[in-house]
This record gives C-alpha cells, structure tokens and sequence, in this order.
C-alpha cells in the first residue's frame, strides 16, 4: 500500500529510551576492521535508505531477538535437524560478536508499532514484508525526513513478533553518542545458550 499522501502531518508516536540497554550481534563487515558501531548503508535490510542516503544500525532488547534477526531468520521454514534449526558453528556463530550498546542522552524513536503504526495510515502486513524496497525502506526514508528529526524507528521483530527492536539512524547515534562495551565472541555471551534453547537451535560444525 501507499504511505498516505499527509504523512508529514500526521501524528508520530514517540518512544524515548534511556534506561535498558541495547544487544547487537555483528559481523564485522570486509575492510572495516572490528567494528561493533557500523551504520549499513547497502540497501540491503528492512530500515535501510533505498537511495542510500542515511546509514542504519539494528539492534534489540534480548541475544534471542538479536539472533533470530541476524542468523536463523527465515532459517525456521527449512527442513529441521535432529528436530531443530541448522546452524553452522563455524559459518554462522564463531564469526559473530555481541556488542552491548548504551547512548549518552535517551533514543527519539519513532513508535512504529500498535497504536503510533495505525496512527500514520500503516499495517502490520507492511511492517513485516520482506520486501523491504517496496515498503519497510521506503516508511523508512519517510520518517527520516519527518520534522521532529528523530534518531531511528522502535519496532517489532518480524521474526519474534511478540518483542521489539530498535533501528537507529546514523545521524541519531551522533546525537546520543552510541556507544559500545561488552563486546565478547557470540557463543561467550551468558544469553547464548537460553538463546540457542529457546530458538530450538541445532548447532552444527
């Protein structure tokens, strides 16, 4: 569907976070050395700038969230084995890290879910589309132009429905000096195994 033509005049819920802390799973792209701080700017994912014209980092609230959204994804509709979710260990864990992210002023998010969803003339089937040029990254680009300027989108998982990431925009990570610390290999972090049982991971070589 078309985001409405009154956008810019319609109401944006605003979420502010301050207090709980963000996870993200990384893996360090090719040439950028290691970095837990990287603002995508390929295209590529669901809040991503279609014209390429802002950088995006994602991140969420707990590892499972984090890692349904990096690793298994749509891994779940695959045949299982041994009754659950492939993943390689050496492909898809030993090459990730967990990063906590923490920011120096509150997130001003816009609320991209239940109520502030409605409210801007949207649906839930769009917000869970996978195809993102078509509809995540063009509301994305929208609300990045919004006048209230705000740092990134809360929304929900398109994979655990039930639990809410956060996509930040490059310029709001400026704005609250994102930081990050804790930064351990994916299968050290003490969520890893609730992760792994909770997502019926298989782990494989």
């Amino acid at each position: 569907m078309p985001i409405p033509s009154d956008f810019v005049v319609r109401k944006l819920t605003i979420e502010y976070l301050s207090s709980d802390p963000l996870l993200r799973i990384f893996k360090t792209p090719s040439g950028a050395g290691h970095a837990p701080i990287y603002y995508g700017n390929l295209g590529r994912n669901r809040f991503d700038s279609p014209a390429k014209a802002f950088g995006v980092i994602y991140a969420a609230f707990d590892l499972s969230t984090c890692f349904a959204e990096t690793i298994t994804r749509e891994g779940n509709r695959s045949p299982l084995h041994n009754c659950g979710i492939p993943v390689s260990d050496a492909a898809d864990v030993q090459t990730r890290f967990v990063a906590t992210l923490q920011c120096q002023r509150p997130l001003k998010l816009a609320n991209m879910t239940d109520a502030g969803l409605y409210a801007v003339g949207a649906e839930a089937g769009e917000f869970n589309s996978v195809d993102y040029p078509a509809t995540t990254q063009l509301w994305a680009e929208e609300i990045f132009n919004r006048p209230e300027m705000v740092d990134g989108i809360f929304y929900r998982s398109r994979f655990l429905n039930g639990r809410a990431a956060v996509a930040i925009f490059d310029r709001g990570g400026l704005n609250v000096k994102l930081l990050a610390s804790n930064v351990v290999p994916l299968q050290q972090h003490p969520s890893y195994p609730t992760a792994l049982m909770e997502l019926n991971v298989c782990l494989l070589p």
